[in-house]
C-alpha cells in the first residue's frame, strides 16, 4: 500500500478518504472511481488521482488506468521520488494487464531512474523482459533484485534462465521460490514447463496438475493446455 498522498482542503479528513477510497477500490473499483472523481472536485489532488487509476485497473481498464498513474507520477509536485517511483510501478503492472508490455518496461525504466535501490522494481522489470522473450535482460535484472533483498525474483530468475536454455539451474531457481512461497502455483507451472524441457514427463505432468488447481485463470489455463499438449490433446 502505497502512504497517504497530500491534499489540501482542511474540511475533509483526506488521509482517511484515501484508505478508504483505495480499499473500496479492491471490491467495487466502479463505486471507488466514481468516489475518487468527487473527492478530485473537492480537493483531493494527487491522492484522488491516485485512486481513481487503481480503480480504472481494478475495473478492467488496466491501460486507462496505467495512463492516469504514469501521467500522475510525472506531474506531481506534491510527492516524493520513491513514491513517484512506486506509482510508476503500478502504472507498468496496468499496461502488462493491458498487454503492453512496451510501455509496461518504459514506466519501469523510468521508475529505477528515479529510485534505483527498489528491488521490487528490477522484479517486475524481470517479469515484463521476460515476457517480451529478452531473457538475458530478465535475468540481469531478477539478479540485482534478489541482490537486493527482493525475494520474488527467484520465481523471474527461474523463467529467465528457462528462456536461455539453462533448464536445470532454473529448476533450482524454481525451488528456491517454492522454499520461500509454498504452494504458489506459478511455482509449479514454471516448474513444469522445466521439467518439460528436460523430458521429465511424469513430474511435469504432475506440476501442471497442481498449476490447475489455481484460481487465477492466468496460471491455470496455461498449466490445462500443457496437460492437454502431454496427453496429446
Amino acid at each position: 500500500m502505497l502512504a497517504p498522498f497530500a491534499a489540501a482542503a482542511d474540511s475533509i479528513d483526506h488521509a482517511k478518504e484515501y484508505d478508504a477510497c483505495l480499499a473500496l477500490a479492491e471490491t467495487r473499483p466502479e463505486s471507488a472511481f466514481d468516489s475518487a472523481l468527487a473527492w478530485a472536485g473537492l480537493g483531493g489532488g494527487d491522492a484522488a488521482q491516485h485512486c481513481a487509476g487503481v480503480a480504472l485497473i481494478r475495473m478492467g481498464k488496466p491501460d486507462h488506468g496505467a495512463q492516469r498513474l504514469e501521467t500522475l507520477a510525472k506531474t506531481s509536485r506534491s510527492t516524493g521520488a520513491q513514491l513517484r517511483a512506486a506509482v510508476l510501478g503500478q502504472s507498468a503492472q496496468g499496461w502488462m494487464l493491458a498487454g503492453q508490455l512496451e510501455r509496461a518496461e518504459g514506466a519501469l525504466d523510468a521508475a529505477i531512474q528515479i529510485d534505483a535501490l527498489d528491488a521490487t522494481l528490477y522484479a517486475d522489470r524481470a517479469q515484463i523482459r521476460g515476457l517480451r522473450k529478452d531473457y538475458a535482460g530478465a535475468l540481469r535484472d531478477a539478479d540485482t533484485a534478489i541482490r537486493m533483498g527482493g525475494e520474488e525474483a527467484h520465481l523471474f530468475r527461474a523463467a529467465a534462465l528457462r528462456g536461455l536454455s539453462r533448464c536445470e539451474e532454473a529448476l533450482d531457481a524454481a525451488a528456491i521460490a517454492g522454499r520461500l512461497a509454498p504452494g504458489l502455483p506459478d511455482i509449479a507451472l514454471e516448474r513444469g514447463y522445466c521439467l518439460r524441457e528436460l523430458g521429465r514427463i511424469d513430474e511435469a505432468r504432475t506440476a501442471f496438475l497442481a498449476a490447475a488447481q489455481a484460481q487465477d485463470d492466468q496460471v491455470a489455463e496455461p498449466a490445462r493446455f500443457a496437460l492437454q499438449a502431454l496427453s496429446g490433446g
